[in-house]
C-alpha cells in the first residue's frame, strides 16, 4: 500500500479507498491535487538516477511537512503525485496546492550530497462533487488542470474551474 521511495501511498491504495470515501460522503467536498515536478528529466540527466530518486524522497518529505492533518500523498508514477484533501473545498484545495508549490520552490534539494538544486512543481486541482462525481473523472479533471498549467509555463497552480 506504500511506495518504498517516498513513503506515500501507492496507486492501488488510491483506487481501492478513494471511491469508497466519495460514496460515503456524498455531500462532503474532497479536492485532489495532481502534481508533477517541472523539468525532472533535467535533474536525472544532470545528477543521475540515484540523485533523481533522492530528490523524489526529499520532495515527499517537503510535501508531508505542509500537508494538513488527515490528508495524504500518493506516488502516482515517476515524478507525478496525487494529493488527497478530504473535506477540502475548491478554495481550500487551491490554498494547500499553493502552499506545497511555495515550499518546494524555496527548498534546496540534495544538500546531504553536497549539492544544492532547486526544483519547481506544477499542480492541477479538482474538487468533488462540483468537478466530477467519480474518482476516475476527478483525477482526469485534476490532470487536465495540470496539463493547462504546464502549457502556460509551469511552477504554478491551476484548477478545473
Amino acid at each position: 500500500m506504500r511506495d518504498d521511495l517516498t513513503g506515500f501511498y501507492n496507486t492501488r491504495y488510491l483506487y481501492q479507498t478513494l471511491q469508497g470515501q466519495l460514496d460515503m460522503h456524498r455531500t462532503r467536498p474532497l479536492s485532489v491535487i495532481f502534481m508533477d515536478i517541472d523539468n525532472f528529466k533535467y535533474v536525472v540527466d544532470t545528477y543521475g538516477h540515484l540523485n533523481g530518486s533522492r530528490t523524489l524522497a526529499e520532495l515527499a518529505d517537503v510535501v508531508r511537512s505542509v500537508l494538513p492533518e488527515g490528508c495524504y500523498g500518493v506516488s502516482y508514477g515517476g515524478d507525478e503525485f496525487v494529493i488527497v484533501l478530504a473535506g477540502y473545498d475548491h478554495n481550500k484545495g487551491m490554498q494547500v496546492a499553493e502552499r506545497i508549490r511555495r515550499a518546494v520552490e524555496k527548498t534546496s534539494f540534495l544538500s546531504t550530497m553536497d549539492l544544492s538544486i532547486h526544483i519547481t512543481v506544477s499542480c492541477g486541482v479538482a474538487t468533488f462533487p462540483e468537478d466530477a462525481q467519480t474518482l476516475t473523472d476527478l483525477l482526469a479533471a485534476a490532470d487536465h488542470a495540470l496539463f493547462e498549467v504546464k502549457k502556460q509555463g509551469k511552477n504554478a497552480v491551476g484548477s478545473f474551474h
